[in-house]
């Protein structure tokens, strides 16, 4: 999936989150029109910084123009054994047909 034409999305991040666990994320995410289906797609790239103890798995959910939630993602399990203070992660989400993507909030969260 190319970028060409891509349009940014506003990213929000839960930094205190990303402090609780030890890690900084920086994001960057693009609403791509899918070329084969209707529907937008939310292509999330996060870079993770920092020093972990717990495995971490990182969320993503997409929000429209009136702040409703319209779609969720998670990927990958970074593990503090493997883990060499720097690392990255790709979501991609797609939108509800018709929809918008105004915004993406991101976080990590603990494995369970």
């Amino acid at each position: 999936m190319s970028l060409n034409n891509a349009k940014k999305i506003k990213i929000e991040r839960l930094e205190a989150i990303e402090k609780k666990h030890g890690v900084e994320l920086n994001v960057n995410a693009y609403e791509i029109k899918s070329e084969y289906h209707n529907y937008d797609e939310a292509r999330i790239l996060i870079e993770v910084i920092g020093d972990i103890v717990n495995p971490l798995h990182f969320m993503a959910s997409i929000y429209n123009e009136q702040g409703e939630l319209i779609g969720v993602g998670s990927r990958g399990d970074i593990r503090p054994d493997t883990f060499d203070g720097i690392d990255h992660i790709e979501i991609e989400i797609a939108a509800p047909p018709g929809k918008k993507i105004d915004k993406v909030r991101v976080y990590p969260q603990r494995v369970r």
